[in-house]
């Protein structure tokens, strides 16, 4: 046996574990403790849900004239016939001259039972008057006849 064999032979058989120290330990458990806190916190404040719009509407159907609520913060819009208007009223306040509307990352889908129907939206304030400020549309917007 030559003695750079013997010398790795004897160093392979010194390794040392390193066990956690108790300390280490006890500073992740408080770390995952921090983090699932930090995380129920989240879910506790809420926050507007996703796939909606900030506001309400009125859905009117032409020539019929009838109309039909889309209730707080709709993701789906149903119209029934080839033309309707919808009237918004946004229920959050402008950010520098401009609503958002659809924010980024939801979506707003508009179901009808007609092919080819069309949509005009409109929108006013919570007293009928119109909105100066600019309507951001961010997200996502979609057509299906269902």
């Amino acid at each position: 046996m030559t003695f750079a064999h013997d010398l790795a032979s004897r160093m392979t058989d010194m390794r040392a574990t390193a066990t956690p120290a108790p300390i280490r330990k006890g500073k992740r458990r408080l770390l995952e403790t921090c983090a699932i806190a930090a995380g129920l916190m989240a879910l506790a404040h809420g926050g507007p849900a996703m796939a909606q719009v900030a506001g309400s509407g009125t859905v009117t159907n032409l020539p019929a004239g009838t109309t039909a609520g889309t209730g707080a913060n709709p993701s789906t819009v149903n119209v029934n016939g080839s033309q309707n208007i919808v009237t918004w009223t946004p229920s959050n306040a402008p950010v520098d001259g401009v609503v958002d509307f659809l924010p980024s990352g939801n979506t707003l889908n508009f179901v009808g039972n007609t092919p080819g129907y069309i949509v005009l939206n409109r929108f006013t304030s919570a007293s009928g008057a119109s909105i100066t400020d600019q309507i951001a549309l961010n997200g996502t917007v979609n057509s299906y006849v269902g």
